[in-house]
């Protein structure tokens, strides 16, 4: 079992940067699989559905997914249209 120290400003940095984004040479997305993966192994318990929440936690999700051979699903989505409230509209 692989042991990783971060520093506690890079956790939020992890949970709050975009997946595609590279922080002090580390891939976001690779690691956030990685954890979900050595949340696995650390944690492993049965299951029938692996899901990620909120929309960061997807990766995790698919690395315990891969890890504990429980499958990965789509449980809980988010609305991501955004639509001006009727306030705004009517503002003139």
């Amino acid at each position: 079992m692989s042991e990783i120290k971060v520093p506690i400003h890079h956790l939020n940095m992890f949970t709050l940067a975009r997946p595609d984004s590279v922080i002090d040479g580390i891939n976001v997305y690779s690691s956030r699989h990685e954890a979900g993966r050595l949340l696995y192994e650390q944690n492993p318990i049965e299951a029938d559905l692996v899901i990620g929440v909120p929309d960061s936690g997807v990766p995790a999700a698919i690395g315990y997914s891969e890890a504990s051979g429980i499958p990965y699903g789509a449980a809980l989505l988010k609305n991501k249209v955004w639509e001006e409230p009727l306030f705004y509209r009517h503002r003139n």
